[in-house]
């Protein structure tokens, strides 16, 4: 009795199909590491934030100028910043420019 091979077409369509299977395995561990990396770094940025304006709410200043404040964004993870600064001097006088739209 004769052992039948497979054909050279279906040697290569196993090992296409397992190379498929690596790739997708390694797609998935990259995309689950950069999701709990931009988990992370959002709950940083909340922490910032409620840093930032508990020390305006705590330091008594005449004048208090902020650079880098925006509305909610992709650049600052969908924060309002601004809204947060609001809130933490309800009683100031303010002005807000975005030069960046």
């Amino acid at each position: 009795m004769s052992k039948h091979k497979p054909s050279r077409d279906a040697v290569k369509a196993a090992q296409r199909r397992q190379q498929t299977r690596r790739l997708i395995s390694i797609t998935s561990v990259l995309i689950l590491l950069v999701a709990g990396w931009l988990w992370w770094d959002t709950e940083v940025e909340d922490a910032n934030l409620a840093a930032i304006a508990t020390l305006l709410e705590t330091v008594p200043a005449d004048l208090v100028l902020l650079q880098e404040t925006a509305r909610a964004s992709p650049l600052n993870y969908g924060r309002d910043v601004v809204a947060r600064l609001d809130a933490a001097l309800p009683t100031a006088a303010r002005t807000f420019y975005a030069d960046v739209r």
